[in-house]
């Protein structure tokens, strides 16, 4: 993703998770932190592609999973839920997966190509409704797990630049809910068949 789609995705999840899961981010804290990676000198060594960031994004997990959860709305807690949520993003665009046959160039236009759809789409894309998964019981390993599962799904999907928003924003929400140790699901709501939905967005 772009910067300009990590800021708009970051927009998205504060205002989802405090809308239908009362939570409330630092939302100054989390947008910085959705678009942080993109301008660290790292990001020049080490691209924001899965095989390069796992071991990063498991350490970040497990600091953030040290952090009492009623501490979520914090500034620092805030701030690495979005880095979080950057590099998941990122790891749900196609431009940023192994298959993706392109050079830089055309890296850069699937990314302006995604996020003028997210433009266009928002208003579709906000009226889904995400349910969190159930937490594991291994801490930020099975985090980690659990999104390796969602990714694998990702993998052998429909390829479009709906598909990418929607795993994006599913898995982010899981990680948010569950990292502030709220339910699975909203109270009453029974856990939908994910990704029913797909060809409609």
């Amino acid at each position: 993703m772009n910067t300009s789609s990590h800021i708009l995705m970051g927009k998205f999840l504060s205002e989802y998770v405090e809308t239908h899961y009362k939570i409330h981010l630092d939302r100054k804290s989390f947008l910085l932190g959705n678009v942080l990676p993109d301008y660290c000198p790292s990001f020049l060594i080490r691209p924001h592609y899965l095989k390069n960031n796992a071991v990063h994004v498991r350490h970040i997990l497990r600091l953030l999973l040290s952090r009492h959860s009623s501490v979520c709305n914090d500034k620092r807690s805030s701030r690495l839920l979005g880095i979080l949520c950057h590099f998941y993003a990122d790891f749900f665009c196609y431009a940023h997966s192994d298959c993706f046959p392109g050079n830089l160039s055309e890296h850069i236009a699937y990314e302006n190509r995604l996020h003028r759809y997210f433009t266009e789409n928002m208003e579709r894309l906000s009226s889904i409704r995400f349910m969190a998964q159930a937490a594991p019981a291994q801490g930020a390993d099975g985090l980690y797990r659990q999104f390796e599962t969602l990714h694998s799904g990702y993998l052998v999907s429909h390829l479009s630049f709906g598909n990418d928003l929607l795993y994006a924003m599913t898995a982010c929400i899981d990680l948010i809910v569950l990292t502030s140790g709220r339910a699975a699901a909203e109270e009453g709501q029974a856990e939908p068949c994910r990704f029913d939905n797909l060809k409609a967005v």
